[in-house]
């Protein structure tokens, strides 16, 4: 048996004899001895204050027998329940027995009542207790009251710490009023320390003093029965409360089974301390609750010499409360080990009225959707039950297989909207809601919900129409791909003609033969139909690389445009939701659903343009009659309509995201969390997207139409460094031969300007005359420009060489002397 209340007491009394003795005057004995009066006003009828009486005997006789100076005289009063009646004692004690320090006061308010009495006396006051919240200014009004106990802020954080470690949500706050409207700043501490770790305070049991009540029992009966209908919390926590009405407490409740398996029961250090003293039969029904106390060493050998006096003392002086007592009724093992709750098990109860067969929880199931994929509700005449199924329904079953417990439980069909399924989990008629709930913020300030099973987000679907047109042609490449192959096929072309319109016969005449001729050259060659002969080496190298350039182009061109042939192309009517709004066309949406709201409210859609369709089936009627223009859904079920109706259809990426699909339950439930972790758990493994395959996914025809893309046009993108490799090699030559005709140039005679060799070549190129032998004898008695023409070409200087003699003989006739 341990005594945690007598040694602070014991401690106290030598600190109160040190402040005495320096600080007081006292009478004087036979032996010079200064006596010290102190009044206790304790309980002494009480198991507590008897305990209190032989702690303060004790304490007092061992300062006595060690002090020669000063001695302890200890006068002991009962107090009432009437804090003025502690008032009326407390001035008795000064007066008459001419006390010089008072202790104990079992409550505030005889404690603060009692030293605003002796305030002008300049008596210390020592009090057992503690207000809840310290009094503004406490210090100056009551200078000479001490306090030996903790104030209320330590006992609500060491609850909120509990609270949030074992994952409690939603708790039940007991107290026993004190007849002047009970510790209100108690329960403000308590519920700002629980909002601080996301906790609440659901429902508050105050109960009368004991003394108040004829029969106890039946009272607290009936006011757990009220607690059991109006909240399914199941973690107790008793803030206040005097022995007898605990051990009433905690009888009623075990009888009633509440202090089960699932739930959780918190006592304060006042009843904690007391439970060593309570016999076997009165502390039988709080196996499992967790009690707080104090914490103080209890290895030292000054303690422990205390506690064995302590022992022999109270045995010999009090032997009927010894016999009573319980010593090996408390497991004072730390959270951070093995802890026995309530039902003697070791696992984390939940703190809720966890479902069982006799009372399974009441699952509400949407009893009509618009799409029957996700929750289906089938009535079977002949079992004469309700039979359910749908993607929604088939995720449930699964996730019940991983939870690490039985979860009985019936499906009830509700054929409401699904605002009315979120009030009827809210104000507490159904558990859960298994369905296509969507997850809301709104939603969640009611009930709370799983981590999404699927994804969503508003998705508009329209009708398609053909794409065939007689430009079909140019769709195989963007225009920038057309615009760059054109600017290419001209570079090309000039440079080709510029390497060859010296050389190649095929490229002679005036510039607009040239010009045609070369632009002939470069087109044919786009389909390998070209047969003019080149004679530069350098055209051939550029003709090399453009040819390679142009047998890709063809090949992607062919294969893309033949993909467009073989796969119908088709085009969305509607792109635009603005265009929906400026035209003042007509939307549909399920009217059950927040879709609606949204539309009018986000959206700003007219109310008189949206029409409410309810079913699958009434979205293709209204598309075919024109009732609509297009229709809003959340994307499981554009996923689950384009699967089934792909055909003149088509649905947008959605740019607005939802919290997803997800499953309902009563705020502050353990069981969201537990389904949320199985959910997860589904998905990592794959299985969540099996179920989805096995539902939305589109089967057939849909099937083949839906994984049969369309074929993109070609983007300049994945051509770019043929283009890059074209350009630069047409370059490259188009610079090498420029420089080798200037050299060429330096070599012959010159006896004209730069300016006027431009000039004329200027008018080489745009001369209209052809023929083939004046050319070359102008080209011979020009000046030295004849050079420009001269090619590495073996053919074109074996020609030349032929004619030169006769072009001499013409030119230069003999000189007449």
């Amino acid at each position: 048996m341990h005594f945690p209340s007598t040694i602070p007491l014991w401690l106290s009394y030598l600190f109160i004899s040190f402040v005495l003795t320096n600080g007081y005057q006292a009478e004087p004995t036979n032996g010079d001895n200064k006596v010290i009066s102190i009044g206790a006003m304790i309980d002494v009828n009480s198991r507590i204050g008897k305990e209190q009486r032989v702690a303060m005997d004790i304490a007092a006789q061992r300062y006595n027998n060690t002090s020669k100076t000063h001695k302890l005289a200890l006068h002991f009063q009962e107090p009432t329940k009437d804090p003025f009646r502690a008032t009326s004692l407390a001035e008795e004690m000064i007066k008459t027995q001419k006390v010089q320090v008072i202790v104990g006061m079992n409550t505030w308010a005889e404690a603060a009542s009692v030293a605003e009495l002796v305030h002008q006396t300049r008596v210390p006051i020592i009090s057992f207790v503690a207000p809840t919240i310290t009094p503004p200014l406490m210090q100056i009004r009551w200078p000479y009251l001490v306090k030996m106990a903790n104030n209320g802020t330590a006992y609500v954080k060491c609850i909120a710490d509990m609270v949030h470690a074992y994952g409690w949500q939603k708790l039940v706050a007991i107290y026993e009023d004190d007849t002047y409207g009970g510790d209100f700043g108690m329960l403000a501490l308590l519920s700002e320390a629980l909002q601080d770790v996301g906790s609440m305070i659901e429902y508050r049991l105050a109960l009368p003093s004991h003394s108040y009540l004829p029969n106890p029992g039946e009272f607290i009966q009936e006011e757990l029965s009220k607690l059991t209908k109006n909240t399914p919390s199941r973690v107790f926590i008793v803030l206040q409360s005097s022995l007898d009405m605990v051990i009433h407490l905690f009888r009623e409740a075990s009888q009633m089974g509440l202090v089960d398996k699932e739930s959780a029961w918190i006592i304060p250090e006042s009843i904690t301390n007391l439970l060593d003293s309570v016999n076997k039969s009165g502390t039988s029904y709080m196996q499992g609750a967790l009690g707080i106390k104090t914490y103080f060493s209890e290895n030292s050998s000054e303690y422990q010499h205390f506690e064995a006096q302590f022992r022999r003392t109270f045995r010999y002086k009090h032997p009927e409360e010894e016999q009573g007592g319980n010593s090996t009724f408390r497991n004072t093992e730390s959270l951070s080990g093995v802890v026995i709750w309530p039902g003697k098990t070791t696992r984390v109860p939940k703190g809720w009225n966890m479902p069982t067969k006799q009372n399974p929880m009441k699952i509400a199931v949407p009893g009509r959707t618009a799409f029957s994929k996700f929750v289906k509700v089938d009535y079977d005449e002949h079992e004469k039950r309700y039979k359910y199924s749908g993607f929604c329904i088939e995720i449930f079953e699964e996730v019940l297989g991983l939870l690490e417990y039985d979860l009985p439980y019936e499906y009830y069909p509700i054929n409401g909207t699904y605002p009315d399924l979120v009030q009827l989990v809210y104000n507490k008629t159904y558990d859960a809601v298994v369905g296509d709930m969507t997850i809301l913020a709104e939603r969640l300030q009611y009930v709370d919900f799983t981590v999404p099973y699927t994804e969503s987000g508003l998705s508009m679907v329209v009708t398609e129409r053909s794409q065939e047109s007689t430009w079909m042609f140019m769709k195989p490449f963007t225009w920038q791909m057309w615009a760059v192959t054109g600017a290419i096929l001209i570079y090309t072309m000039l440079v080709v003609w510029y390497l060859e319109r010296d050389s190649n016969p095929e490229f002679e005449g005036n510039w607009k033969v040239q010009i045609s001729t070369a632009l002939w050259f470069t087109f044919s060659s786009l389909f390998f139909a070209h047969r003019e002969k080149m004679y530069s080496n350098l055209s051939r190298v550029v003709m090399v690389s453009w040819l390679f350039l142009v047998l890709i182009l063809n090949s992607s061109y062919t294969a893309s445009l033949s993909s467009m042939l073989t796969v119908q192309q088709l085009k969305p009517n509607v792109t635009d939701i603005e265009w929906l709004k400026k035209n003042n066309m007509k939307i549909g949406c399920d009217g059950d659903s927040f879709v609606r709201t949204y539309l009018e409210k986000v959206e700003t859609f007219k109310p008189e343009n949206i029409v409410n369709i309810n079913s699958e089936f009434s979205y293709v009627s209204a598309f075919k009659t024109d009732s609509i223009a297009a229709a809003f859904l959340e994307l499981p079920y554009e996923k689950a309509y384009i699967s089934k109706y792909c055909k003149g259809y088509s649905g947008s990426t959605p740019t607005t995201k939802f919290g997803g699909l997800g499953f309902m339950f009563q705020k502050g439930s353990p069981l969201a969390k537990d389904v949320s972790k199985a959910i997860l758990q589904l998905l990592e493994v794959g299985e969540l997207q099996r179920l989805e395959e096995k539902w939305l996914k589109p089967s057939g025809e849909c099937y083949n139409n839906l994984t049969s893309e369309s074929t993109e046009s070609l983007k300049l993108g994945s051509f770019w460094i043929l283009y890059v490799i074209s350009g630069a090699t047409s370059t490259i030559c188009f610079l090498l031969s420029t420089i080798h005709s200037l050299k060429s140039s330096l070599r012959c005679p010159n006896d004209r300007s730069p300016w006027k060799r431009v000039v004329k070549l200027t008018r080489k190129i745009c001369s209209r005359k052809h023929n083939k032998e004046t050319t070359a004898q102008k080209d011979v008695v020009t000046s030295g420009w004849d050079c420009i023409s001269i090619t590495d070409n073996p053919e074109h200087q074996q020609a030349m060489s032929l004619q030169l003699p006769e072009i001499i003989t013409v030119s230069s006739p003999p000189t007449q002397l």
